[in-house]
């Protein structure tokens, strides 16, 4: 089985604390298929699209659905919804903050419990328990976490969606442009109030 992180290309901040997460939860590289970041990612020389394809058919996928607006302006977001929903895989949707579950489509299901990142933070931290367990089952992970490292995981995983929330929210066009000296005076002046 390989977890299949389904995003657009425009929400790799967002992403990027997730993979962190999941590999902090005691997956490895060989688990993760992240198409935006190049460790779990597409190997060089490869052609995007035949990879895919291979990942669809070749693999059991349990997928991702990291859903925002910029997702469902992406044809390339539709097609590896439609392919999950095709080869019947296992998922967990998130929904990025500020997009709401009143904006889902397509072939996930609105009725099925998703995690709104943005979402009451005790909703939230309940939810991700959830989701650790259930990625601790799928993939067979023995070695648990104690609670207190977890608890750390979690928060620092929170803490990485906030933080890309507040760069989004202050440049909502262009934001991906940001350099990490722009993130990096975000976040001491939020933590100087």
């Amino acid at each position: 089985m390989k977890l299949f992180i389904s995003h657009s290309q425009q929400d790799r901040p967002f992403i990027l604390p997730m993979v962190e997460m999941l590999y902090s939860i005691g997956m490895s590289e060989n688990d993760i298929f992240c198409s935006s970041i190049p460790e779990p990612g597409i190997p060089g020389r490869k052609e995007i699209y035949e990879y895919l394809r291979e990942l669809f058919v070749k693999e059991e996928l349990y997928v991702l659905f990291m859903l925002s607006d910029r997702y469902y302006q992406s044809p390339n977001c539709l097609n590896e919804m439609g392919a999950a929903w095709i080869v019947k895989s296992k998922y967990t949707t998130f929904l990025l903050p500020g997009f709401t579950f009143a904006e889902m489509e397509g072939a996930v299901d609105p009725r099925k419990i998703s995690i709104k990142l943005d979402d009451e933070e005790d909703i939230v931290r309940y939810r991700l328990g959830e989701f650790r367990d259930a990625i601790s089952t799928c993939f067979s992970i023995t070695t648990r976490q104690s609670e207190a490292r977890w608890e750390k995981v979690r928060n620092d995983f929170l803490k990485g969606i906030e933080m890309q929330n507040t760069v989004v929210d202050m440049y909502p066009e262009g934001w991906e442009q940001k350099t990490l000296y722009g993130i990096l005076s975000i976040i001491l002046t939020s933590d100087a109030k």
